[in-house]
């Protein structure tokens, strides 16, 4: 459909993307911030975890899990920007540098981090329950 204000698209896109970009950085300096607060004071998150109400033969997996789950969604995340930093030529690497490939890898990375903070939520929501 053609539309008398053709710019007026281009604009609205524009403002989606650039939205879409804010949103992404934020979560990934969010997640990567937990991430290292965690990997750098491993003792304590591992002390904090452990005194935690999830099953015991969890928490051995959640402790390892959990920094890096979130640091995998970070990377899934800035794909594209690492896909052009490393400056990788689409005719060698058509696989990793396809519209495709990074559309998916992104989608992945949103999906992890949609059900990160769906389970740290819940997590908080039963602990405050109880």
């Amino acid at each position: 459909m053609q539309t008398i204000f053709p710019l007026k698209e281009h604009f609205v896109a524009m403002k989606k993307k650039a939205l879409l970009e804010i949103l992404t950085t934020l979560i990934v300096f969010l997640f990567l911030y937990a991430s290292i607060s965690k990997l750098k004071d491993f003792d304590v998150f591992t002390r904090s975890m452990n005194r935690q109400r999830v099953f015991d033969w969890s928490k051995p997996i959640l402790i390892w899990a959990i920094p890096y789950s979130e640091i995998l969604v970070s990377i899934c995340l800035m794909y594209e920007n690492i896909i052009n930093t490393l400056k990788l030529n689409p005719a060698r690497f058509p696989a990793l540098t396809s519209p495709l490939t990074i559309y998916r890898v992104r989608m992945t990375g949103l999906i992890g981090a949609l059900l990160l903070m769906i389970a740290f939520t819940t997590y908080v929501g039963l602990a405050v329950g109880k």
